[in-house]
């Protein structure tokens, strides 16, 4: 006689309570992986700012310069030459007037002076050649690789390790204004910029403290037709101490080819910031809290005033009484934990914290204060 086996399967209750563990298992290792790529994005952008701050290094070797913020010639009158023009206001900046310069023309930024340092010679020598060893304006509209075809200005080119792999916004700079080139050229962003100054002007606000060695960064704006930027032993507060590259996350005028665009300051705007004498006996940062730093704050372009929906932000990080335009962030980034990665004078990086403290920050970002720096501290 056979005796016939009956196989037992799943019931319902069982096969959901199998699928509910998977489930779970699924939910628990959900945030370590998206930890770890978090940290390979992480990793890719300090790559990418080591890469940069080396290439200012290398130019200084080359030129015995530090590449300037923005070639532009500065305003007559004015010291400093950054967020005087408008992004992109195009214009021959080698017209002149009774022996100036016209100022009234954005130049070129700093990356693109590095580029042969970053191997992309050839599009250096395209920029180079066209621009007449850039004596044409960088906004000029006949700045194309491709003459004939206006959607190759050299503004519109993607640069990809000018993108930090964290950021979630638009590789397209979301200007209105589109830098007054044709509609249908796409202006290319970037998320480096120089930290040109701590602070914007103590004397006038439409001005940059960029060339006060007390207050001033290390890539900074032309101040005469023949100044050529930095050298090394201007620097006195030490290069390894120097904080020159940051990344940010800023939008609305982004254009790593713009020299009104690709640089910032390392404390609000908005606040007219008067560094003082602290206890040690150094230029320093009273600790108060309108003090803070311009580490990841800011106000999303996407944040529309109800009452007036034409207006993009009600209320921009930077100052709008500086002539180069709403600025939604300064130094910043979408890394996690709140660390914006910061190139130095030397070539190395680190990742600062948004809440470091304001007395150490601007110190790190002024090249001859001659202050004493808690790298521990940092």
């Amino acid at each position: 006689m056979t005796t016939r086996s009956r196989r037992r399967g799943f019931t319902l209750v069982e096969l959901l309570v199998v699928i509910a563990i998977i489930a779970i298992l699924v939910l628990l290792l959900l945030p370590a992986i998206n930890a770890a790529r978090e940290a390979a994005r992480r990793n890719g952008c300090v790559n990418q700012t080591r890469q940069l701050a080396l290439a200012c290094v290398n130019y200084e070797a080359a030129f015995q310069r530090f590449p300037l913020a923005n070639s532009a010639p500065p305003r007559p009158g004015n010291r400093s030459n950054l967020g005087r023009v408008e992004p992109g206001t195009p214009g021959d900046l080698y017209v002149t007037d009774r022996g100036r310069q016209n100022w009234r023309a954005d130049g070129y930024s700093w990356i693109v002076r590095i580029l042969p340092m970053l191997e992309e010679d050839n599009l250096y020598d395209q920029i180079s050649r066209q621009s007449q060893n850039f004596k044409v304006c960088a906004f000029n509209e006949n700045m194309r690789s491709i003459p004939a075809d206006p959607s190759t200005h050299f503004a519109a080119t993607q640069v990809s390790f000018l993108r930090c792999p964290s950021f979630a916004g638009d590789t397209i700079s979301n200007a209105e204004t589109n830098y007054n080139l044709p509609t249908d050229v796409e202006v290319a962003g970037g998320n480096y910029v120089a930290l040109a100054s701590a602070t914007r002007g103590t004397n006038t606000s439409k001005t940059v403290d960029d060339h006060d060695p007390t207050l001033g960064g290390v890539m900074i704006s032309k101040i005469d037709p023949k100044f050529r930027g930095l050298k090394f032993r201007e620097l006195t507060d030490g290069a390894s101490k120097q904080a020159i590259i940051a990344e940010s996350k800023h939008e609305l005028f982004s254009s790593w080819y713009s020299g009104q665009s690709a640089w910032t300051i390392g404390f609000l705007p908005d606040n007219k910031l008067v560094p003082t004498i602290q206890s040690d006996g150094y230029m320093g940062i009273d600790q108060n809290p309108a003090n803070r730093t311009a580490l990841n704050y800011g106000k999303s372009y996407l944040n529309v005033d109800p009452q007036n929906p034409d207006r993009p932000d009600p209320a921009p990080w930077f100052a709008e009484t500086i002539d180069g335009g709403i600025r939604d962030w300064g130094p910043s980034s979408d890394h996690g934990g709140g660390v914006i990665i910061v190139g130095y004078a030397d070539g190395h990086t680190q990742a600062l914290s948004e809440t470091v403290d304001p007395n150490l920050w601007f110190r790190i970002l002024t090249r001859a204060g001659g202050e004493p720096i808690d790298q521990d501290a940092l």
